[in-house]
């Protein structure tokens, strides 16, 4: 099991630094995140994040899937990354993310 997850859906605005601050705010080491740039005309990116442990990526999958971002129609999707990037499963997340936007995180 990995414990890098491709994030996809997130604001197009997202950086490497809030990402890391949402995910340690609710308690997971992030080791390293990596935004892609967003597709044109999509208005979202998508992120690579790197966690201290498969156990954390897993249960940031299984405890947030299917939750949306405040003022976003879709969730978040999440896929395990393997070594090179790609994504090697479907999964998705969100309300940890949305607590902490919302709090002001």
């Amino acid at each position: 099991m990995s414990a890098s997850l491709n994030i996809e859906h997130l604001p197009g605005d997202m950086t490497e630094e809030t990402i890391s601050q949402i995910f340690n705010a609710i308690g997971y080491r992030v080791v390293q995140a990596e935004i892609m740039p967003a597709k044109p005309g999509v208005g979202t990116c998508a992120a690579m994040v790197e966690f201290q442990s498969p156990a954390e990526a897993q249960f940031v999958m299984d405890t947030f899937n299917g939750t949306c971002l405040p003022g976003f129609d879709k969730p978040l999707a999440i896929t395990y990354a393997n070594k090179n990037g790609a994504s090697s499963g479907p999964a998705t997340l969100a309300a940890a993310l949305a607590a902490v936007l919302m709090s002001g995180g």
